[in-house]
């Protein structure tokens, strides 16, 4: 997985080409410059991210685009303007996940203290689940939000319009997207993914020495 900013360099781009590379994970995180200042990640720049696309998909590589909902900043309509951005960008593959604090972090240290952890059951801390109480919505608006674009996203419709060029990159990039409208149907249907996180078994707060926090808040990536 590479992060936005690094596929500027297209001396970079040419030798991944070169090396055969054909697909590449890479962490766009958000949309809005204001949340990827918050997370540190302000050299990621969004008025970028088309030309960096475009510039990888010339050179046959797969895109799989990565993106991250419960952010600070993001309200309730982050997710439609993310599904329409996933779209205008052409991504090959998108994926979304949910903001997770990891234990042992300054990240979940200071959610923690701010009374903003919901569970402490390590199985919701798959990205899939909603573990902190977001700052404009309902830990529910949040979930809904999250299924409700990987549906949106992974519409036939949709699909067809990130996969109409006529080549055999395409076509493996078809077969990508069928497998994340699998993926959807599980999200909606599975007993696991009913509720945002284990609110019958939440799990108890770790005691405050149960790790040893490291000095630097690491950025919060998508999980390949």
């Amino acid at each position: 997985m590479v992060t936005a900013d690094t596929l500027q360099n297209t001396e970079l781009l040419d030798i991944m080409a070169r090396s055969g590379c054909v697909y590449l994970l890479v962490g766009f995180e958000s949309g809005n410059q204001t949340t990827l200042q918050g997370i540190r990640k302000n050299f990621n720049k969004t008025l970028n991210y088309r030309d960096l696309i475009h510039s990888l998909q010339r050179r046959g590589i797969t895109v799989q685009g990565c993106f991250v909902f419960g952010f600070d900043h993001d309200d309730a309509d982050v997710f439609e303007s993310t599904v329409q951005l996933v779209q205008d960008l052409g991504v090959d593959i998108p994926r979304y996940s949910l903001y997770t604090p990891y234990p042992g972090t300054p990240l979940f240290q200071r959610l923690l203290a701010e009374n903003r952890i919901l569970s402490f059951n390590w199985n919701d801390y798959d990205t899939m689940h909603v573990v902190i109480k977001p700052v404009q919505m309902t830990p529910e608006e949040l979930y809904r939000g999250f299924k409700w674009a990987y549906k949106e996203t992974f519409r036939l419709d949709r699909v067809l319009k990130r996969v109409s060029r006529p080549d055999i990159r395409c076509a493996i990039n078809f077969v990508g997207n069928l497998a994340y409208r699998i993926f959807v149907k599980r999200l909606y249907s599975e007993q696991r993914f009913a509720t945002p996180y284990s609110v019958q078994d939440p799990g108890s707060p770790p005691l405050p020495d149960h790790w040893q926090v490291p000095q630097e808040e690491e950025e919060v990536l998508c999980p390949v």
